[in-house]
């Protein structure tokens, strides 16, 4: 029996399509999946990690019992392509496994080659449209982030020259009010020390007076001499 290590891989039938070809470069055309049916519902209860799992129960569906699978090549993929589809139609007809194609997954211009293939072709034709998906979600994500950056940046390159410009303008601003600013605050300091002085002159020393003149009675002694404020 030969090693695990001599086992070589084989042609994973999930990337026999490339959704490029059928989408674009950017995969913009690549429809929500899943596709709405009995079974998914509503395609908004996807979850993450969802695609993929179907891509591995695909795998198990068109892979029962193959060891490790690898990636084609681009003549590899051509020529899975040529041996399993084609697009010879009558002129004006469309084949319904295409039309169904189209609807379901907006893949369109294949046509099963061998009609006892259909069911391997679809879930070919499906994983096409799951990996599509799958990498429509990552660019978008990838976009996504790239905008939130640049935004970001965007915002925080803002800020930086609003507050230089309003730092400027303020400063101008100071400079053309500091005088006014200093003769309020002396005028304040002034107001204050007036009413200190006039509650000093008014009630505290005559206090004083009387409370040192009223002790100095109790003792028997003479009232002290306190001098006076003009």
């Amino acid at each position: 029996m030969a090693d695990v290590e001599d086992v070589k891989p084989v042609i994973d039938l999930t990337l026999t399509l490339d959704p490029a070809e059928f989408y674009g470069e950017d995969l913009a055309g690549c429809p929500a999946w899943p596709v709405i049916h009995p079974m998914n519902p509503d395609p908004l209860m996807i979850r993450a990690g969802d695609a993929e799992k179907r891509i591995e129960q695909i795998r198990e569906q068109l892979h029962p019992g193959d060891g490790p699978l690898r990636e084609p090549s681009g003549a590899e993929r051509q020529s899975l392509r040529e041996r399993l589809f084609t697009e010879e139609r009558p002129v004006g007809f469309e084949h319904p496994d295409e039309a169904s194609w189209r609807a379901r997954h907006g893949i369109g211009g294949l046509i099963p080659r061998d009609q006892s293939q259909v069911r391997r072709l679809n879930l070919i034709v499906e994983a096409c449209h799951v990996w599509g998906f799958i990498e429509k979600t990552r660019l978008q994500a990838e976009r996504g982030a790239s905008a939130k950056v640049t935004a970001d940046r965007a915002r925080s390159e803002h800020e930086l020259q609003r507050c230089i410009s309003s730092h400027a303008d303020y400063v101008a601003e100071y400079e053309t009010i500091k005088e006014a600013a200093e003769r309020h605050r002396q005028r304040c300091e002034d107001e204050r020390a007036f009413h200190r002085s006039r509650e000093i002159l008014r009630n505290v020393l005559p206090g004083l007076a009387k409370g040192a003149r009223d002790a100095a009675n109790d003792l028997g002694v003479e009232p002290p001499s306190l001098s006076e404020v003009a």
